[in-house]
């Protein structure tokens, strides 16, 4: 017996048994193509169904996943990990950051952050 497995606009069709006295060569094409539009026509008829929250949630619920996580854990390299910005500390003149900012310049990154954390620590900002 020929087992005949048909893939259809992308899903599996249930295998069709083909007789012995036809190779698939000979089997005719037609059938095959009449079947699968009569498999597609079906599940397009159950995909159409309206569902319901009550079968929605009963399906939901009937999915079952299993992960498991059997990778090593993954240490980063020392020297690799960013500063935190809430812990960089140093003082920054303001009058040479409030002159790049005039000049049209854009101070560096670390003189901004070591600038706003000192002015954090002298009194209280509002952040919205």
């Amino acid at each position: 017996e020929v087992r005949i497995q048909a893939q259809v606009a992308g899903f599996r069709a249930p295998r069709f048994a083909a007789p012995p006295q036809y190779p698939f060569s000979l089997f005719p094409r037609s059938f095959l193509i009449a079947a699968m539009n009569a498999m597609a026509a079906t599940m397009r008829q159950e995909l159409a169904k309206a569902s319901t929250p009550e079968t929605q949630k009963a399906f939901l619920r009937s999915l079952e996943v299993e992960v498991r996580c059997e990778a090593e854990h993954v240490v980063p390299e020392p020297g690799s990990r960013i500063a935190d910005v809430c812990r960089a500390e140093g003082s920054v003149d303001k009058r040479q950051v409030a002159e790049t900012i005039m000049a049209g310049g854009t101070p560096s990154p670390g003189d901004v952050v070591k600038y706003f954390n000192a002015e954090l620590r002298q009194r209280i900002c509002f952040l919205d």
